[in-house]
């Protein structure tokens, strides 16, 4: 018959050899989670150090902002592609763009819209101080936006504008500038434009050569009238609170003139013709060329007429 007895106390070395086992154990768990994580914090900063793609992206788009391409040939290019090689554009996405709307809400303020020969069916929408140029003939860059729509619209509170060296084409007003500061005009408005130009307000609104289709200007500081020639095939018709300044020869065929200067009355300044430059038209109506200022006997402002 078997004896069932309790079970032998463990010796004294035995118990001493699982307590340094168990810290053995402990110390390895510690030392391994140590290094586990001092290499997960050293992958944060190094991803931290290092931008990611899209924040590269977005620092190349502040640095290329300056200027920007637009090139309808681009339509569909991915995003980060050379679309010129060699060309000054360098990237669809950062400085290089299919449409007019995409580069001028990605150029800088005061920066530069560089479109290429093109048909542009785009409303354009300008609501910061820049310049929108052509980069070639301007009888090969056409903003067409279709009947009803305007081609061009400035609505931009504070700064400069500047449109030169493209057509604007099938419009109901070409080019529509509600409120801006200073507004450079350098460009051709097509006759099948329902209007020309139509400025409601504006500090200083300058036109530059080109052709217009008419020409229509009011609550402008002043107006400036520049260059080698202005043609227009319909009216021009320009109100001003201070100074009209005609610097070109003006011809508008059958169309008439009128200029009104000084409206406030607040400046010493009038309307002033070069010499050498001339106002042209061929209708022969008592009111084909008007010309007002506030005062023309005594007071403020003055009438100087070159030749018409």
């Amino acid at each position: 018959m078997a004896e069932i007895g309790w079970p032998m106390k463990p010796s004294r070395s035995t118990h001493t050899n699982v307590l340094a086992t168990a810290a053995l154990v402990s110390l390895c768990v510690v030392m391994l989670t140590t290094s586990w994580l001092r290499n997960l914090r050293s992958v944060q900063r190094r991803r931290r150090a290092r931008p990611s793609c899209s924040e590269r992206l977005e620092s190349r788009e502040l640095l290329a902002a300056a200027a920007v391409y637009v090139d309808g040939l681009w339509t569909g290019l991915p995003v980060g592609t050379d679309p010129d090689g060699s060309g000054p554009a360098t990237s669809i996405g950062v400085d290089a763009f299919a449409d007019i709307a995409s580069g001028i809400a990605a150029v800088a303020d005061t920066g530069t819209v560089n479109i290429r020969p093109g048909t542009y069916v785009e409303a354009v929408q300008i609501s910061k101080p820049l310049t929108l140029q052509g980069t070639s003939n301007p009888l090969s860059v056409i903003i067409a936006p279709g009947a009803g729509s305007n081609g061009v619209t400035i609505a931009s509170p504070h700064g400069a504008v500047a449109l030169r060296n493209f057509t604007i084409s099938g419009t109901q007003t070409a080019v529509d500038v509600t409120t801006n500061d200073d507004v450079l005009l350098d460009l051709l408005v097509a006759d099948d434009n329902a209007v020309g130009v139509h400025v409601a307000q504006a500090d200083d609104l300058t036109i530059n050569d080109g052709r217009y289709a008419d020409i229509s200007v009011r609550s402008t500081d002043s107006v400036t009238l520049q260059g080698s020639r202005i043609n227009s095939t319909g009216n021009i018709d320009i109100e001003t609170q201070n100074a009209i300044s005609v610097g070109t020869t003006i011809d508008v065929g059958a169309s008439t003139l009128r200029f009104i200067a000084n409206l406030d009355g607040s400046d010493n300044e009038g309307f002033s013709q070069a010499i050498n430059t001339t106002i042209k038209t061929t209708n022969d109506s008592i009111d084909a060329v008007r010309i007002e200022v506030n005062t023309l006997l005594g007071g403020n402002g003055d009438a100087t007429i070159g030749r018409i």
